[in-house]
């Protein structure tokens, strides 16, 4: 008796881990049982009536061609029972992608094989052919329909799949059998989920570039002022209008010469004539002349009325 029951416990325990090696996300193989089996092979690779095994690596080029299917040895078989078969992209468990799905499938006649008449619900994308890269995880799912119904609600290939909410609306059960398969199909990792390449770029440092440009300094134009030298010169000649003479004796300007408004005015940047008392020199427009004692102006007109008397 206690033979018998450690076998039993064996044969549970084993049952139980092969369970747990399977692919499938435990919340699609809820409602497998050991009555009903699937089989699924592709051109080359395993036979119609004896599939890949589960949990078995598929080349992506073996992939790329329609699945064929077959109900397990032990299958009861029952021409009058028609399945659903589904292909999901199981890599992300909560969200599994619809790949493939096709009703009305019935035992043919020929062994274990099941077949379809109808046009497939969503035809079949081979792994790689969604964006789907790296090695992930697929799992093919047989659902039982019930007797004349119609299948509805699926969403397009590539989209998500709420299974529970899909079987509800069709008035289904789970699934009863499943197979998982991995498939590599390049092109490095598996993709990141949206919420962690979010927060990936909201990591990624920014670099921020300053241009310096040196700013040149402020030129301001002043208009100069032309001032004419005048040299001290015993000539017959008048003085220019615009040169002011100023006596050191008396102080006063001679000649007659009426200084400019430029020569006069001291704002705005221009020169202003100044006598300076005292100190025997005139600043005329920032130029320096010599002043001329009264002894030379009274030769100087001397020589004058000399000459005017001849």
């Amino acid at each position: 008796m206690a033979a018998h029951t450690c076998f039993w416990l064996l044969v549970s325990l084993a049952a139980t881990a092969l369970a747990q090696s399977s692919i499938i996300p435990s919340g699609l193989s809820s409602g497998f049982t050991d009555s009903l089996g699937l089989e699924v092979s592709y051109q080359g690779v395993g036979s119609r009536f004896d599939g890949i095994p589960d949990g078995s690596t598929v080349s992506a080029t073996d992939a790329s061609t329609d699945p064929v299917f077959a109900l397990s040895d032990q299958s009861a078989i029952n021409t009058r029972i028609a399945f659903l078969v589904m292909m999901l992209d199981t890599t992300d468990p909560d969200a599994p992608v619809l790949h493939f799905a096709q009703d009305q499938f019935k035992a043919d006649g020929e062994q274990t094989g099941i077949s379809s008449q109808a046009q497939p619900l969503v035809p079949y994308a081979r792994p790689g052919s969604l964006g789907d890269t790296g090695q992930r995880q697929y799992s093919f799912l047989l659902f039982q329909q019930q007797a004349g119904s119609t299948v509805s609600g699926l969403p397009q290939a590539g989209e998500t799949l709420d299974v529970d909410q899909f079987l509800t609306a069709n008035n289904m059960r789970a699934a009863r059998a499943g197979v998982g398969i991995v498939v590599d199909n390049g092109g490095g990792a598996a993709a990141p989920s949206a919420s962690a390449s979010s927060a990936a770029a909201t990591n990624t440092p920014v670099a921020t570039f300053t241009s310096v440009t040196p700013t040149p300094p402020t030129v301001t134009s002043q208009a100069s002022v032309s001032v004419l030298p005048t040299s001290a010169a015993a000539t017959g000649q008048p003085l220019p209008s615009s040169t002011l003479l100023t006596s050191v004796a008396t102080g006063s300007p001679t000649g007659a010469a009426t200084p400019s408004a430029s020569a006069t005015s001291g704002s705005s940047g221009s020169s202003s004539g100044e006598a300076s008392s005292g100190s025997g020199a005139v600043t005329a427009g920032g130029s320096v002349l010599e002043a001329v004692s009264a002894r030379t102006l009274g030769l100087v007109a001397g020589l004058i009325g000399g000459v005017l008397l001849i």
